[in-house]
């Protein structure tokens, strides 16, 4: 499905927006959001939350929050999407999967977006830019993990590209990649020729990419143990990065000056910068791996002469090159503790081969066990499945042969019966890909849809306990709507079973927060008491209470389930005089 004209347009605009860095354009794309999901428009939905993660990538720098958006966008991509949507998303998802350094998904978007673009007969001029880039940026990628003849051949192709396309910044993207190739390369006096012309043409035209050239410059100084031009330049592309507001990229410069100034033997200086590193770390955990923060601390606390702490990182990473003057010192200084330590790891390793051979053994026999709860829930299912389709078919003929002779209740008592098998079939299809591991059919859901199928569901228990349910405004949400609808399902069921009222209510509402918004089931029932809030969500797990019903322990243990797997939470509070509010949290992947 194509976008409108009108969404092509905004689309368009929106692009422009983040291009020039407004600050505006993450509203912007939460209004065209909610457009195309009123028009059901599963495309331009995916072009948006494109869209969205080049925002979280280029103005707020969150990279958490890029990737859940652009694995969104990838969710609503279908074979039926045409090639524009498709190369679209997978660069978004590339882009902000490599900014995490997840360079295995980040190469293999870059690929399929190539593949896209060599499919077609007739390729259009933006398409064209856009497979340059993918070849840019695959480039990219090749060259972070080392692979540089891979790289360099990328970059050239790219370049090609540009230049036919007389594409002034992508070709100025290219000149920069190809100075990092000579850098990677160890030829010193090549990338700095082309980095010092890159910093005039910067300069000149006010691009963000001039702090890279900076801090490419000082790292060529630095490797000549020049130290004085390294300093000034590290210094100048820490004001840039100030400049632009890229906390995270901050890191890239305290790394390099706390370095810096502990070879020059300015401790006190290289320990603030170490410090303003580790704040920085402690604030974007989600940039920072496990695997960097080692790298980080083992070579710094080298570099500061804290040998034995630098050890104690370095023993834990598991590939790194170590500067040859530091590791010879920080082995010598440790080698002495370390011999005095060996029987107790001798001990600590048999026992540690003992456990995995008991973990070995165990994970077979689970293994085992999965494979007999899979064929069983295949072959549940099926047996399911099969009664129901002959209920909804023999209906279905049933109602063909007498609906001229059934009044209108009648009618609309068949049509329920036969909605009713079909969607319990699809019901159980969904919960067995659940159950087999499957995260689920996410898309955009309007909950208003999603409580009326639940109160029609449990129409006879609402008028068995003279039950109502309260709605206010609810929200889009990115979720199977079936999985919702078993949160639903549950949360007002318990509520009216478990209520000693005579008129039973059930409030369901939202408020949306900073990150995230926070879904209120609310109800006038028997309420639970403190000490059993969270043992409530545990599997099997019965409360009493003064309504006297008794239950399975199953429900809350499967909506918390739901729920977790959305990455959200749920918990259980006061509702007073009397009854409980189960609130969820759920990301604001919505509008």
């Amino acid at each position: 499905m194509q976008p409108t004209n009108d969404l092509t347009h905004k689309l368009h605009l929106l692009r422009q927006r983040i291009k020039a860095n407004d600050a505006s354009a993450e509203e912007n794309a939460l209004e065209l959001l909610e457009v195309a999901m009123q028009q059901n428009d599963t495309d331009t939905l995916a072009l948006i939350y494109a869209e969205l993660a080049n925002i979280q990538l280029r103005l707020q720098f969150n990279y958490g929050k890029a990737i859940d958006y652009a694995q969104v966008a990838r969710d609503l991509v279908t074979d039926g999407s045409s090639e524009e949507v498709k190369m679209h998303v997978f660069m978004a998802l590339g882009q902000s999967s490599q900014r995490i350094r997840d360079y295995v998904t980040a190469q293999e978007c870059f690929l399929q977006g190539i593949a896209v673009y060599e499919s077609l007969s007739s390729p259009s001029k933006d398409q064209t830019e856009n497979y340059a880039y993918l070849n840019y940026y695959l480039g990219v990628v090749y060259l972070n993990i080392g692979m540089y003849s891979f790289s360099g051949e990328q970059f050239e192709k790219a370049k090609k590209l540009f230049v036919s396309l007389n594409h002034r910044k992508g070709i100025l993207a290219c000149r920069q990649s190809e100075a990092s190739f000579y850098f990677h390369q160890q030829d010193y006096d090549r990338a700095l020729a082309v980095y010092l012309e890159l910093v005039d043409e910067y300069q000149k035209t006010k691009e963000d990419w001039l702090e890279i050239a900076l801090d490419y410059i000082a790292q060529i100084y630095f490797k000549q143990e020049l130290y004085e031009p390294a300093e000034l330049y590290f210094l100048q592309a820490l004001a840039e990065r100030e400049r632009i507001g890229n906390e995270t990229r901050y890191s890239y410069s305290y790394f390099s000056l706390a370095k810096l100034y502990y070879r020059k033997g300015d401790r006190q200086l290289g320990d603030v910068y170490f410090d303003k590193l580790r704040k920085l770390i402690e604030k974007h955990p989600h940039f920072f791996s496990d695997a960097l923060v080692l790298d980080i601390n083992w070579d710094l606390y080298g570099e500061r002469g804290d040998y034995e702490k630098s050890y104690h990182y370095y023993r834990q990473v598991k590939s790194s090159v170590a500067e040859p003057e530091v590791l010879e010192k920080m082995m010598r200084d440790v080698l002495a503790k370390e011999r005095e330590k060996q029987t107790v790891s001798l001990q600590q390793a048999k026992d540690l081969k003992r456990l995995n051979l008991e973990m070995n053994q165990q994970a077979k026999a689970l293994q085992a066990l999965n494979q007999d709860l899979t064929n069983y829930a295949r072959t549940a299912s099926h047996d399911l499945r099969e009664p129901l389709r002959m209920v909804s078919a023999y209906m279905t003929i049933l109602e063909s042969k007498i609906k001229d002779k059934l009044s209108d209740d009648e009618k609309q008592f068949l049509h329920f019966a036969v909605d009713g098998s079909k969607r319990m079939d699809e019901m159980i299809t969904r919960i067995l890909q659940s159950a087999k591991g499957g995260s689920g059919f996410y898309r955009p859901i309007d909950l208003h849809k999603i409580v009326e199928q639940v109160k029609q569901n449990l129409s006879s228990l609402l008028e068995q306990k003279n039950g109502t349910i309260y709605t206010k405004p609810l929200p889009y949400v990115v979720a199977d709507d079936i999985q919702m609808m078993q949160v639903f399902q549950n949360l007002i069921t318990n509520a009216l079973k478990y209520n000693t009222s005579k008129t039973p209510e059930v409030c369901i509402s939202f408020e949306k927060q900073a990150d995230s918004i926070i879904l209120s089931i609310a109800d006038n029932g028997v309420g639970i008491s403190a000490e059993n809030r969270l043992r409530v969500f545990d599997m099997y797990s019965r409360v009493e209470n003064e309504s006297e019903e008794s239950g399975t322990g199953i429900g809350l243990a499967t909506v918390k389930g739901i729920v977790t797997k959305m990455k959200g939470r749920i918990w259980v509070e006061p509702n007073e005089p009397c009854g409980s509010i189960f609130k969820i949290e759920l990301p604001t992947v919505i509008v």
